[in-house]
Formats: structure tokens, sequence, C-alpha cells
């Protein structure tokens, strides 16, 4: 199993070059850009930092459960004592000297009592399982934040995408418009003088209508894409780079869809951060079965006494004390509690085992598709331009018959429709390409910066995505009056 950090590393290792693109620069911004601003700002990456950060703070947290331990404790009391009576007396035998002391009236002293006590945990079997349950969760959140951080530029690359093809799509549907109301305009001056009928001008007319209300769609497409975008980014861009012309397409590398799944079933980063997780509720496991087992500690003690102004006799009276040993517990019966940890623990390493399987079987079937769709997508986008070529030359032909009295309208307007559902088609196909590629890296947990700046390269465009919230139609649409003035 590849280990995720160097994933992570190879991330923040291209950070650096990342950050420099958005700065002091008058192109507009590009794929790059907008993985840069992402990395600050989007919420779940950052949620991810922080939930990484705090999982490796439970290693040495857990560790310091099985590393000795020290602690020093002092006191001192100020005692006053005060005897009132008593039934004997008592001597004491100070250097060969006998002395009487009658045990009346009061005293002040002072005692103070240090000691330091030293522990070291022996065995502990659920300490030391913590510990490497700890290790597995850290290893988990570890490949868990190189997901999110693969899965950002995914993100990004996806609503960037989305947002030029919008305002592609919108280009496309301007121009069309821009057609019709030609053929919608010749139809009325025709219809003027005879040269067309009535049914004539009201197909233009109903299929001009249409073809504002997808324009109308398509800026509310552009405006929503954007806004997605700006989710991530933060941005709310006007300028976007825009995708050349020209690209390369290509199978992936290599051509073979098992091989994709192999690599994909052990490097993709959430089937690693599942394999992780079931090890930590394996560990789990052991720490409900420790509550069996004896828990054994090595410990020892140092004080010193001091009480001073005892008596006239003793004054100061001091003493040093030291002990050592190893102190066993056994728990013996917990009333069930164990019992039932254990087998909580068994149905959540099943649990854990389940989600490992379905993460497999996801990534299996994503990698799969996405292979299939690049595989499959290079063939559309040649067929897609094929299909332009050839319903530009239909369009212009049919134009042709249409002057020439030998075709209608509606053979235009379909002509015209076609060219348009082409063009639309060969531009959702063609960022679908790219969207597909770098899904199936990160299926196989390869993705990194370096295949977003292969894509970026391709970016050339100025796209302006300027569009008021509140759209205005400034183009003619004939009222009923005008209408009726010909009909």
């Amino acid at each position: 199993m590849q280990h995720p950090l160097k994933f992570i590393a190879l991330g923040l290792i291209l950070l650096c070059p990342l950050l420099a693109y958005g700065k002091a620069s008058t192109r507009p911004p590009n794929l790059m850009d907008a993985f840069s601003q992402a990395l600050s700002f989007e919420p779940n990456f950052q949620a991810e930092k922080s939930n990484l950060l705090s999982a490796k703070e439970n290693v040495p947290i857990n560790r310091s459960l099985l590393l000795p331990k020290a602690r020093i404790n002092g006191l001192t009391n100020y005692n006053y004592l005060n005897i009132r009576s008593s039934n004997r007396d008592f001597t004491v035998n100070v250097i060969n000297q006998t002395f009487t002391i009658a045990p009346k009236g009061s005293k002040h002293f002072t005692n103070n009592l240090y000691s330091i006590t030293l522990a070291q945990p022996i065995f502990n079997y659920a300490d030391w399982s913590k510990f490497q349950a700890s290790k597995a969760t850290t290893k988990a959140a570890t490949a868990k934040f190189g997901a999110s951080y693969q899965g950002l530029m995914l993100e990004v690359s996806v609503n960037y995408f989305r947002v030029l093809e919008a305002k592609d799509i919108l280009d496309f549907t301007i121009a069309d418009r821009k057609a019709v109301l030609r053929y919608l305009k010749q139809n009325l001056n025709q219809y003027r003088v005879g040269e067309r009928t009535r049914t004539d001008v009201y197909n233009a007319l109903a299929q001009y209508d249409e073809i504002v209300s997808r324009e109308i769609a398509a800026q509310r497409n552009l405006i929503n894409a954007r806004h997605d975008l700006q989710t991530v980014t933060g941005q709310l861009y006007t300028h976007m780079s825009g995708l050349a012309d020209k690209i390369p397409l290509s199978r992936p590398i290599p051509d073979n869809v098992n091989l994709w799944v192999n690599k994909a079933l052990q490097q993709n980063l959430l089937v690693q951060a599942s394999h992780y997780g079931v090890d930590a509720a394996h560990q789990a496991i052991h720490i409900a079965l420790a509550g069996h087992l004896p828990v054994v500690e090595g410990f020892s003690v140092g004080s010193y006494d001091q009480t001073s102004n005892i008596g006239p006799i003793l004054g100061t009276f001091k003493s040093d004390t030291a002990s050592g040993g190893v102190a066993m517990a056994l728990p013996v019966y917990t009333g069930g509690l164990t019992q039932a940890s254990v087998k909580k623990t068994q149905y959540l390493y099943q649990t854990s085992l389940s989600i490992l399987q379905e993460t497999r079987t996801r990534t299996e079937n994503n990698t799969r598709q996405d292979f299939n769709n690049i595989y499959s997508g290079v063939h559309k986008i040649h067929a897609d331009n094929s299909a332009i070529i050839a319903n530009e030359s239909a369009v212009k032909s049919t134009e042709r018959g249409y002057k020439l009295g030998t075709r209608d309208i509606l053979d235009l307007l379909q002509a015209q429709q076609q060219l348009f559902g082409s063009q639309v088609l060969y531009t959702t196909d063609r960022y679908a390409y790219f969207i597909n590629t770098l899904r199936l890296k990160f299926d196989a947990g390869t993705l990194s910066p370096k295949d977003l700046e292969m894509i970026n390269q391709y970016l050339k465009r100025n796209n302006n995505l300027m569009i008021k919230d509140k759209i205005t139609t400034h183009y003619h649409i004939p009222t009923e009056a005008e209408r009726a003035k010909y009909f």
C-alpha cells in the first residue's frame, strides 16, 4: 500500500509556485489561479486540515500513557494543639538523661512534607492498544486530507470548466438567435411583397421566441456557474481564461482499464483511509479486551518530613523515607461492561470492513467509468467536429436553396438548429474530456497540481463573463401590433 504522505508532500512542494499565479498580473485568471485561491478559502478543505492537525496530536497523547511519570508534592501545615488535661505523664530519654514531660498546655508547631513519586507502566494492554489505534487514526486522517486536497483540485476544475461551458453555450445561443432574427427579418420583408406566406413568418417568429427563452436560460446558467465557482474560490470572476480551439486528445496511458483499476485499489486515498479505519477499529477491540487483563505498574516514592517546635525537649523533628514496589490491579467483575464493550467494538469493526468494501467497489466502478468515458470521449470530439463542418455546409446549402425557392423556412430553421446542437455537443464533450481525465487520476490517487498545470497551458482565450443579473432584452421581439401590421 502506498503511503498517502507522498502525495501531500508533492502538493505542498508545488504549492509555492501555485501561489505566484495570481500576483501582479493583468491576464485573466486561469485554472491555477482558481486552485490557488481555493486552497486558502474553501471551508471543507480548511476543516480537513484542522482535523488532520488534531488527529496527529493523538499520537503523543497516547504515547504519554506508556512513558514514565514523575510528580512532586509539597505540603505545609500550621498546627495549634491545646491539651487541657491528661491522666499520665511520659518520659523521654535524651543522651542518657531522662526527662519527664507533662502533656498539658498549648503548642504551636509547623509540619512540612515533601515527596517525589515516580511511576512506570510495566503492563497495560489497553494503553498500548490506544497508542497503536492513534497511529492508525492519524494515518487515516492523513489519507483523508490527501483525498480532500485532490478533491479540491477536481472540484475547482469541474466548476471552472462549467463556467467556460456555460459561456460557450451562451455564445452559440446568441449566434443562433442572430441568425434566426436575420431569417425573420427576411421573411417579414418578403411577406410584404408577397414572396413568403404567413406560415413562413409564424414559423420564424416561433423559432425566434424559442431561442430567446434559451438565451435567457443560458445567461442564468452562466450566472449560476460563476457563483458555484465562487463558493470554492471566494472570487466572483468577471473574466477567465478560455480553452484554446485546438487541444491534444489522447487515450489513457496505460491503455488498459484493469491496470488502472489495480492502481486505484492500491493508491486511492479514500481506499487507504478506509484501510487505516479498519486497523483503528481492530485496535479498539484490543482496547476493550484489555478489560480482562491486569494492569502492572512500578513505582518509587521518596519523602522528607520536618516538624518544628514540637516541645522543649524534641525541638525540631526530621525524617526521610523511601519506598518502591510493583502494583497490580486485576478486574474481577465489572457488571458486564467489558463483555458489552468487546461486542460493541466487534460490531464497529464489521462496519469498518463494510465501509472499506463499499469504498473499493465504488472506486473500481468510478475508475472503469472514467476510463471508458475518456476512451469514448476522444472519438466523440472528433465526431462532433465533423458534425459541425457538415452542419455548417448544410446551413449554407439550405440558405441558397431558400433564396432560390427550393427550400422553405422550416428547412432553414432545422439546419440552423442542427448546427447549434452540434456546437453545443462539441463544447460539452471537450470539457468533459478534461474532467474525466482528472477524475481518472483522482480515482488512481495520483492527481497532483502538475495535472492542472498541463491543462492550464491550453487556456488561452480571454472570456468576458460580465452579465447583469437583471436581464434586459436588447433584441427586438415584434409586438402583436407590429405583427398585425403585416397580416
